[in-house]
């Protein structure tokens, strides 16, 4: 056990923890359950990947941005972010249930759209898209995209199809020639919202059909709903891509349910259906951590995505 989780926890409520667990590898910063006190805590530790403190940092400021909404965020325990030892650390509470993982049933992805519709319902509204950072709890964007959204998104397309070329996917032309003929669709004017961006079944909890609650906001921004909604569809269905139901169908249900589509969703959906399982894909790819036959998949895959935005 890491000895600072003692101190922190000492520090924090008094008490020395009863139980300590290291949380399985792949999670961004160093992370911690603990039972301290007779609550169930985290203790996390910011990392140097992926902008360390001060994704930290956004993600804490979001939690309490939601803490007076419908949004089952968890509450910070910490005062915000906090130092010991030179490492910058966080405690909140850990909410119940776990995260949705392989099991992804058409009750889960109906719940999961009811709750990124919450997000962007009473999140706030922006200016002008971009990244965010917080000043006295209130969110400020920072415009740091290209000279617009349509710019930013095009440009990290290109980024991400030199990754599927060098890989030999078949489909990069054919994404690449669709965004030169359609890309105008995607909007440079609209109304910013809150966006997740990492709204997948690794950062919501469950108790059986039951959402419990909303984590990992690190990677949060002001930018488009629709293109959040949907890539938020597609991180879902990555976790099981031959499922026999519609993981889409039952996750733009219950979005609509609590929030109208954005407008001009119809126009803009299936080119961000592309774009949004670009990227991931190419992430995978750059860490050796597809197979030849889930690469092959993913290349048909987005053929038959490509047909569908041209249709």
């Amino acid at each position: 056990m890491d000895p600072a989780v003692t101190v922190i926890a000492e520090r924090t409520f008094g008490a020395a923890p009863d139980h300590v667990e290291r949380a399985e590898v792949g999670r961004l910063h160093e992370t911690y359950f603990v039972d301290v006190a007779g609550r169930a805590v985290v203790v996390q530790f910011a990392s140097d990947r992926g902008g360390g403190v001060d994704s930290l940092r956004l993600g804490t400021s979001c939690y309490r941005l939601f803490r007076d909404t419908p949004v089952p965020v968890p509450e910070v325990l910490s005062d915000g972010v906090e130092t010991h030892a030179g490492r910058e650390y966080v405690v909140v509470e850990r909410l119940p249930g776990e995260p949705a993982k392989l099991d992804i049933s058409a009750a889960r992805m109906r719940a999961a759209g009811r709750e990124l519709a919450r997000i962007h319902a009473y999140g706030p509204d922006f200016d002008v898209p971009g990244r965010l950072r917080f000043e006295s709890d209130e969110p400020v964007v920072d415009p740091v995209f290209e000279s617009d959204h349509r710019a930013w998104l095009l440009a990290e397309l290109k980024d991400n199809l030199d990754t599927l070329r060098e890989a030999g996917f078949d489909a990069v032309d054919a994404i690449a020639a669709l965004f030169e003929d359609a890309g105008d669709r995607i909007p440079t004017d609209f109304e910013p919202v809150l966006c997740h961006d990492d709204f997948s079944p690794d950062n919501v909890l469950f108790e059986g059909d039951e959402l419990t609650g909303v984590i990992d906001f690190d990677r949060a921004y002001a930018g488009h709903d629709a293109r959040d909604l949907v890539k938020a569809v597609n991180a879902s269905w990555m976790h099981d891509p031959v499922t026999e139901w519609s993981v889409r169908e039952s996750f733009y249900d219950g979005y609509r349910s609590v929030r109208p589509f954005p407008e001009g969703f119809g126009r803009v959906e299936s080119l961000y259906r592309v774009e949004s399982l670009v990227a991931p894909v190419a992430g995978m790819l750059e860490i050796g951590a597809f197979s030849d036959a889930e690469a092959a998949f993913y290349d048909d895959r987005l053929a038959q995505m490509i047909d569908d935005a041209r249709s």
